[in-house]
Formats: C-alpha cells, structure tokens, sequence
C-alpha cells in the first residue's frame, strides 16, 4: 500500500468518527474523560478537534493523529454513557 492509499484510509476513518456524531446529543455538563482530563465545553472540544482534522491534508501529522484520538476518546465515552442511560455529574 502506498502513502497515498494510506493516507486516504486514514482520512475516511475520521470521517467516519466525525461522521458517527451526527444526531448525537454533546453532553452539556463538565466531565472527566481521563482520570487527568476534564472537558469543560464539550461543543468547544468537539468542534476545535474536528477544525484540526479537516484544515488538515496530512493525516500523519500529530496534531491531527492527536485530534483523531481526542475524538475517539469522546465517542467512547458517549457510547458507554448511552450504554447506562445516566447523566454526567459535576466535576
């Protein structure tokens, strides 16, 4: 597979995240993502990362490996608190 094939599939992949997120709800509350973390603005989070990602042509560049996985991260979190039907607590 050559670079431009890779960096194709690595581009539909964060697509497909970003894409994952339509129709979903962004928690309106502060929440611990990580132990060390705390989303503040989650429509800020959400909406920087995804500026990251698409004013990008580089998919191997940290910042957007960063933004990919910082988004990732989100989902998880958003699909495990579907999963429970609970509300994010105050930090």
């Amino acid at each position: 597979m050559t670079r431009e094939e890779k960096a194709d599939v690595l581009k539909k992949k964060a697509a497909a995240l970003i894409q994952s997120f339509e129709g979903r709800t962004l928690p309106a509350e502060p929440f611990k993502i990580k132990p060390w973390a705390i989303i503040m603005d989650v429509q800020k989070y959400f909406s920087t990362n995804v500026e990251v990602i698409n004013g990008s042509d580089n998919p191997f560049s940290r910042p957007y490996v960063a933004a990919f996985f910082r988004l990732n991260d989100l989902k998880i979190y958003m699909d495990e608190l579907s999963k429970t039907d609970s509300q994010p607590g105050p930090v």
